[in-house]
């Protein structure tokens, strides 16, 4: 009885994982990119540069593209920044992290180049 339950699961998995990776390219491919401002993108670096962000509300940030392409590269800046194998982070706990000083700079960098957008856009 327990074979059969195993193979009744295991026909399950291999039967619904193609629909599951279509429907995550359908749904991929009819994501809107977010409309944020240089202020709001500002407030999640300020947060992050305050260390008031845990991997998964940050996570919220990195995934959805921006509309404005100077703020999207702000983001993808915010993804390599966030990569616990490069030189922006210092471990804290067994998975957690938190930027170093390089971090904390590229950040500060990176809210300065949003008032330089948002200058440029109030112009």
């Amino acid at each position: 009885m327990k074979k059969l339950q195993e193979l009744i699961v295991g026909l399950l998995v291999v039967v619904t994982f193609p629909i599951w990776i279509v429907a995550i390219i359908i749904l991929k491919l009819f994501e809107k990119p977010a409309n944020l401002e240089p202020a709001e993108v500002e407030a999640w670096l300020q947060k992050m540069a305050a260390g008031e962000i845990d991997e998964y509300w940050w996570d919220d940030f990195l995934s959805i593209p921006i509309k404005d392409a100077s703020l999207d590269a702000i983001r993808e800046e915010c993804e390599l920044i966030w990569d616990p194998r490069g030189r922006f982070l210092k471990r804290t706990g067994e998975n957690s992290y938190e930027l170093n000083h390089s971090g904390r700079q590229r950040v500060q960098n990176l809210i300065e180049e949003c008032h330089r957008i948002e200058n440029r856009d109030a112009q």
